[in-house]
């Protein structure tokens, strides 16, 4: 910067010129000066950063998401800069005199670049920095003396980068250093006094490095450390008073080492410990004596270990969370959890745990949740999930009269003893999902009057036996999903009035008999899909008068009664797709009135009626892709006002008819693509439509097979204005005979006809309808009529309102807009 520039900005700086706001003008192109005294400029279109032309009183200053590579010495003068972020940029190498003269700068963010080395003297003048992110990059290695003169850093991050080694000098001079982040870099080695300055540290991260070994006195200093993050590195040995130092620290992790054994007493000196990770070693056995009156740890992660000494847990008298799931322990010390008198969740599940001691969770008033096995005590969840339990016992239930959940999912269960819930009848949750269950025997659910959830899904069953799920009178959901059912008892469901989903898909169900659903009025959500219907009776779903989902995906549909769904007037989510449908019945949705989405796609429709959609003037999605579709009506979808989706892809379409979207004024996604588009006159329109309404990206694969000139063209790319193919013989005419200048409306009725030019409308005709038989006209109104009425010209609305004063008739049209 040349030195008349400099003392602009000092003058500028001295009378404030911008002590409220930096005004337009001043502003770089590009950025973003809302706020006082700070700048904010990204994009891939800045290069350098001398071309920005930043003013020089900043306090804050934000580039982000630029092409820039160097940065050079552009920051020079502005003295009043505190904040200077350049993240997420392509910086490769910054000048040693970047941050020149930047002595109040407080923070420096260079996250997300390509810095590949750092000058020594770069930070020179940043003496009161207190904090330095230089995460995300590829530093392989930094100077000694690169952090000398930051005495009052306090938070460093270095993390995310490839640096193999550190100097042993490196942080020598950050004596306010609070947080240290060296975590995923390449670090095998620490020099033994790399720590030793850092006496106000509260939090290290040294995580998912290389690190083999953490030897003695490395810590020593760290007085003050509240966390110490080790874990996902390659630790085989520690030494055995690494932590007694840290008398502070409340936050461990040594978790996905490479620890076989670990020394005694190791975490002896740690009581306020309040979290510690040891999982993911292959731990083979503990000392007897391995922690000590921890009175703040409140929970111990320790799985994937071999061996667990029965005094192990001894002084762990606060502990209420132990999680020792996905060992390879086979049995469990008697007395392993009796002194961890405060417990409340246990996690064993996922191990080789095949017996458990009659008195292991004695004692134990605390506790709330186990995960593998149950004592008897007032559980009030009990999760038995992820094992290779062929059987469950009655016995094993016994005494918990408060179970409100159980989950026996995903173990290797081929039956149930019949009399296995007897003991619990409070229970409101069962979980017996992902199992080999082939059979349930009749009156094992006899006991659970209160269960609201059960889940069945994902077993063998081939049929439900008549009056098995009688007793489940206050049951709210019930998954038969992925079972092998093929048919259903008449009136399986018709106690479970309080029934609100129901899920049946996943079966081989080949049709459903008269009655299924019978009792379910309640009914919400109906799952049918990938079952193997053929058919179904009109009046299948009749009563269902509260369901909003139904789905009959994947089924073998060929047709469907005219009358299905007469009875779901409440239905928000339809869908039929992957069926064998060729075309849809008159009526078929006409009493959906709340339907907001309808999924057609995957069938063989060839041929859809005018009227197919009538009544659907809450649609908001339809999807019609991947059917035979080559011709749609005019006026589809003139029904559907809400209409936000359209789904045409993979048809057979090459045109569609002129105003095809003009009643869906807030349709914006369409897909397209995969059709024989043939981008002449007749696509005019819908060419047009693309280039003023559609999302672009949507439509990016949607392209024309011809004529030629045109053939592989996206339609993105192709202007074809409708007033270029006025005189095209298959153009598609609007309603009425319109001539240059001159539009005649109609409506479908033919009750009215009006002229229109560019400034007004003439000719208005208007057909009456007849009064009623036997009434003569009264003074007053008697007929009013509102149209909204579309040709090649453009839209028009018309009311009309037609009184009697005395005994003559005043016909008093409302004016209608020139199109």
């Amino acid at each position: 910067m040349q030195l008349s520039e400099f003392w602009v900005c000092f003058m500028q700086i001295y009378l404030y010129w911008y002590s409220f706001l930096l005004e337009a003008s001043v502003c770089p192109e590009k950025c973003d000066c809302s706020f006082k005294n700070a700048i904010h400029c990204s994009g891939p279109h800045i290069k350098d950063l001398e071309s920005l032309n930043l003013p020089c009183n900043m306090t804050k200053i934000h580039i982000t998401d630029t092409n820039v590579a160097y940065v050079q010495d552009v920051f020079s003068g502005m003295g009043e800069l505190q904040h200077l972020v350049l993240s997420s940029n392509n910086i490769a190498l910054i000048s040693p005199v970047a941050f020149k003269g930047l002595r109040r700068l407080k923070a420096l963010k260079l996250l997300d670049n390509k810095l590949v080395e750092l000058p020594p003297e770069v930070f020179s003048d940043t003496v009161h920095l207190q904090q330095l992110i230089i995460e995300n990059n590829r530093l392989k290695s930094i100077q000694e003396n690169l952090f000398d003169r930051l005495g009052s850093l306090e938070d460093l991050f270095l993390n995310k980068n490839q640096l193999r080694t550190l100097p042993s000098g490196v942080l020598k001079k950050l004596a306010k250093l609070k947080v240290l982040n060296l975590s995923r870099n390449s670090l095998a080695a620490l020099p033994r006094n790399i720590f030793s300055a850092l006496t106000k540290l509260e939090k290290l991260m040294l995580y998912f490095n290389r690190l083999s070994s953490i030897e003695s006195g490395i810590f020593d200093s760290l007085r003050e450390l509240l966390e110490l993050f080790l874990h996902s590195n390659d630790i085989q040995s520690i030494a055995p008073d690494v932590f007694h130092h840290l008398h502070k620290l409340r936050s461990l992790t040594l978790s996905r080492n490479k620890l076989e054994i670990l020394p005694p007493g190791l975490f002896l000196h740690l009581r306020d410990l309040s979290k510690l990770t040891l999982y993911g070693n292959p731990l083979k056995s503990l000392p007897e004596v391995l922690f000590g009156e921890m009175r703040n740890l409140g929970s111990l992660w320790l799985y994937h270990t071999n061996v667990l000494p029965e005094n192990v847990f001894s002084g762990l008298k606060e502990l209420r969370g132990l999680s020792l799931h996905t060992n390879n322990i086979s049995s469990l010390p008697e007395g392993i959890f009796q002194s961890l008198q405060k417990l409340q969740n246990v996690s064993l599940f996922s191990s080789r745990l095949q017996v458990l001691p009659r008195s292991l969770f004695h004692n134990l008033k605390h506790l709330q949740k186990v995960y593998l096995n149950s004592t008897k005590l007032h559980l009030a969840e009990l999760e038995l999930s992820g094992n290779p339990l062929p059987s469950v016992s009655p016995e094993l239930l016994k005494g918990l009269p408060s179970l409100t959940m159980l989950s026996l999912s995903s173990n290797a269960l081929h039956s149930l003893h019949p009399q296995l819930f007897t003991a619990v009848g409070s229970l409101q949750d069962l979980r017996l999902r992902g199992n080999r269950i082939e059979a349930l025997p009749h009156g094992i659910f006899h006991p659970l009057q209160h269960l609201q959830a059960l889940d069945l899904s994902q077993n063998v069953l081939a049929e439900l036996p008549e009056g098995l799920l009688a007793p489940l009178t206050a049951l709210r959901i019930l998954k038969l999903s992925d079972n092998m059912l093929a048919r259903l008892p008449p009136r399986a469901f018709v106690t479970l009035i309080q029934l609100a989903e129901l899920h049946l898909d996943g079966n081989q169900l080949v049709e459903l008999p008269s009655g299924s659903f019978t009792g379910l009025a309640g009914l919400r959500q109906l799952q049918l899909q990938h079952n193997a219907l053929g058919s179904l009776a009109p009046a299948i779903f009749a009563g269902l008068t509260n369901l909003t989902s139904l789905s009959l995906e994947g089924n073998r549909l060929a047709q469907l009664p005219a009358a299905l769904l007469q009875g779901t007037p409440c239905l928000l989510h339809l869908s039929l797709a992957r069926n064998r449908l060729q075309t849809l019945p008159r009526g078929l949705f006409a009493n959906l009135s709340a339907l907001q989405s309808l999924v057609l796609e995957h069938n063989a429709l060839s041929h859809l009626p005018a009227a197919a959609f009538h009544g659907l003037a809450e649609l908001t999605a339809l999807q019609l892709g991947r059917n035979n579709l080559s011709v749609l009506p005019a006026g589809l979808l003139d029904e559907l006002p809400r209409l936000t989706s359209l789904g045409l892809e993979h048809n057979r379409l090459s045109h569609l008819p002129t105003d095809f979207f003009n009643a869906n004024e807030e349709l914006v996604r369409v897909r397209l693509e995969s059709n024989p588009w043939v981008c002449d006159c007749r696509l005019a329109y819908l060419l047009s439509w693309l280039q003023a309404f559609a999302e672009p990206l949507i439509h990016l694969q949607a392209s024309c097979i011809g004529p030629t000139a045109l053939t592989g063209r996206p339609l993105l790319e192709v202007t074809l204005p409708p007033q270029a193919c006025g005189h095209h013989q298959g153009w598609d005419v609007a309603r009425g005979e319109d001539t240059p200048g001159q539009c005649t409306y109609s409506d479908p009725e033919g009750t009215l006809h009006v002229s229109c030019n560019a400034t007004s409308c003439q000719q208005l005709s208007l057909r009456l309808p007849p009064p009623p038989p036997g009434e003569a006209a009264r003074l007053g109104p008697e007929y009013q009529g509102d149209w909204v009425l579309r040709s090649s010209c453009g839209t028009l609305r018309v009311s009309i309102l037609v009184t009697v004063r005395d005994g003559e008739k005043d016909i008093s049209p409302g004016v209608p807009a020139a199109p």
